[in-house]
């Protein structure tokens, strides 16, 4: 059966060149630079790189990622709330560079993709203890094949948006395929981030034995200095050159800075968690907005998730404070990125959770248990997150955002915020042990953590953690349309002409469907704004707009329902007639009886309805497929660099051990 392709918000064959060429003119560059590298050529990167390590204290594989990734990101964050805006305000664009705020999601996303190629085009010994392997002198970090797997999932996620569009229309939506493998790719490389600041950290018994330099920042032992020379020569042969022999260890070693964590690298984590904070604060995207498109239980259920995992990674390895570090990195920049939309640019604002209270909670649950235990920190952290950060956010919803959560979805949310909770504590346990594990922390590192038992037991733990939350994100997404509603619409002008705006009055049938909903609104967007007001209950069964909604030009204007936990239906007011996507003028006269149908159907007008359904289950499943790889790659590589880091642990404590007898035969 031929499917007739769609054309409206497709790339022009223009754009496509474009795309191509810049992407191509990338990885010349790119192949370039990792033949001259691998060559033992002189490069202007390469040069750049070794000045930078020195200045931070890290290899020079290390040395550029983490600016070019924190700066990458930002861009990616700032065009996605800059785009999503656009789109509610101006409805479809034209084409993956149809509108100004792709430019910088593009060249964030390939940005991505290059702080993931540096590392291996530039890596060298010293190398962490469990690499990948691409050749027989060539090995690369865990860390830098994470990156660049998940810049290379969200750039497909380009064309293959376009190819999207093509068979399936336009869905105006966060939430569609395309755009969650783009979002999610740019959101998974956070973690190899901490995967590298790890390896770095793991470097240190490298350069700095406690066995024969005494403790980092102190002068080497003259007894152990002929061993520490073979370590030098054994982890880092290139440097022989610049230790010419053991009356000159002790400076050498001196501006050898790559010792375990300093207030450099512990500044990067915090950034990167902050960072992971504002990145997941995108799946909200649309709730924060007010247009949300799925129920509205999952806006708690991701704020939930978000703040107990990324809190728990930072606060179980790091000392007290360190979340309220990542908090200040996630307010200022969260509210910048939402200024900037709103004021130079003239977009709509982009409201955010305060998160305030959660990262209060982690503390005083790490100042009360300790961090000693992880999986606990994490569970009770979760727990209380799932409660009362809840409760904090149902209150600021109630100040600031643009759906209030009604007080009958708070036993609801709390429920699954508990489950959600604990399972994303669990997962950030997991994590933050696996980094622990890679950075050699010697309580990461002791006895009962190296018997297989014990890390198995976390790895379960963890696995059950993931289970939890997926498993409560997948109840909770669907939705549903049931019929039955119907109402008589009123309308009251208030500016008539060429502009006519107008409050809306309906009386349901049955007259009960509105109450306890989670949300019952007046809608209009894509006109060249958002106009959102409530209904108000003026009668049993009769309900008011706040305000006048528009009917004229390109505005789209409706009525939207929430009833239970995920029934979304909608009625339309006013809708343009749409040529492009064969969709007659939609327009209620005074009096006139609608029925509500699936809110899918006025939402998102440019869909098709024409294609079969095994298509849609296959686009979403291929999705899955792709989501599945990237946490399986995600739990393999950390877990790769966890066993390297473990086994060097346990090799530099048996060195540790016998170097007194090695001192005695001396």
């Amino acid at each position: 059966m031929a499917i007739p392709l769609a054309t409206t918000g497709t790339a022009s064959f223009g754009q496509i060149t474009i795309v191509t060429g810049v992407v191509s003119m990338l990885y010349l560059a790119l192949a370039v630079l990792l033949w001259r590298e691998r060559t033992g050529h002189v490069t202007l990167v390469g040069r750049f790189a070794d000045t930078i390590g020195r200045l931070d204290g890290v290899p020079r594989w290390a040395a550029l990622t983490p600016y070019l990734h924190a700066v990458s990101l930002l861009a990616c964050a700032f065009g996605v709330w800059w785009d999503i805006a656009v789109h509610i305000a101006r409805g479809r664009d034209t084409g993956p560079f149809g509108t100004p705020a792709h430019y910088p999601i593009f060249f964030g996303i390939l940005g991505v993709i290059v702080s993931g190629v540096l590392p291996i085009a530039l890596a060298g010994k010293p190398l962490p203890a469990r690499t990948i392997r691409l050749t027989k002198g060539w090995r690369i970090p865990c860390s830098a094949a994470l990156v660049t797997v998940c810049g290379t999932f969200a750039l497909v996620g380009f064309p293959l948006d376009d190819v999207w569009h093509r068979l399936f229309g336009e869905d105006v939506t966060l939430w569609g395929p395309t755009h969650l493998l783009m979002i999610g790719g740019v959101v998974f490389s956070i973690f190899a981030r901490l995967l590298a600041i790890a390896e770095v950290e793991q470097l240190g018994p490298v350069w700095q034995s406690t066995a024969y330099c005494g403790a980092p920042g102190t002068a080497p032992r003259r007894t152990g200095a002929k061993a520490t020379m073979r370590r030098i020569e054994t982890f880092a042969p290139a440097h022989r050159a610049t230790a010419p022999g053991t009356s000159s260890l002790r400076r050498w070693i001196a501006r050898q800075d790559l010792v375990g964590p300093n207030k450099r690298r512990l500044l990067q984590e915090v950034v990167s968690v902050g960072a992971l904070l504002i990145a997941w604060d995108l799946f909200s995207t649309e709730f924060n907005y007010g247009v949300p498109q799925f129920p509205l239980i999952l806006q708690p259920i991701l704020i939930v998730f978000g703040a107990a995992m990324a809190f728990t990674i930072l606060r179980a390895r790091r000392g007290p404070g360190s979340t309220f570090g990542a908090l200040a990195v996630y307010l200022v920049i969260r509210g910048a990125i939402a200024w900037a939309v709103a004021e130079p640019l003239g977009q709509l604002v982009g409201h955010f959770p305060l998160l305030i209270v959660e990262a209060i909670l982690v503390e005083v649950v790490a100042f009360a248990l300790g961090n000693k235990n992880r999986f606990r920190l994490g569970v009770v952290a979760g727990v209380l997150i799932g409660t009362v950060g809840v409760v904090a956010e149902y209150a600021w919803s109630q100040v600031w955002m643009p759906i209030a959560w009604p007080s009958s979805m708070l036993p609801a949310a709390i429920g699954y915020g508990v489950v959600a909770g604990i399972g994303a504590g669990l997962v950030g346990a997991w994590l933050a042990t696996r980094y622990a594990e890679v950075a050699g922390e010697a309580r990461a590192i002791g006895i009962k953590h190296i018997r297989p038992v014990a890390v198995r037991r976390t790895h379960q733990l963890g696995a059950i953690g993931l289970v939890a939350v997926a498993a409560t994100v997948f109840f909770c997404v669907p939705r549903s349309a049931h019929p039955g509603v119907s109402g008589t619409v009123s309308l009251e002008p208030v500016a008539t002409g060429a502009q006519p705006t107008a409050y809306v009055t309906i009386a349901l049938t049955p007259s009960d469907a509105a109450d306890g909903a989670r949300w019952f609104e007046a809608l209009a967007w894509q006109g060249g704004g958002l106009v959102y007001h409530p209904m108000e209950k003026v009668a049993e069964g009769t309900y008011r707009s706040k305000d006048a909604l528009p009917m004229y030009g390109k505005w789209k204007s409706m009525i939207r329902l929430h009833q239970g936990q995920r029934d979304l239906v909608a009625t339309w007011v006013y809708a343009p007639e749409d040529v492009a996507i064969a969709k007659p003028a939609v327009q209620v006269s005074d009096g006139q009886t609608v029925s509500f149908i699936n809110e899918q159907e006025v939402l998102r007008r440019e869909e098709r309805t024409d294609v079969p359904r095994w298509m849609w289950n296959a686009g979403y499943a291929l999705l899955a497929v792709v989501g599945l790889l990237e946490v399986a790659g995600i739990a393999w590589l950390v877990g790769r660099g966890a066993r390297g880091g473990r086994l060097r642990a346990a090799h530099l404590a048996t060195d540790t051990r016998t170097a007194p007898a090695e001192r005695e035969t001396r």
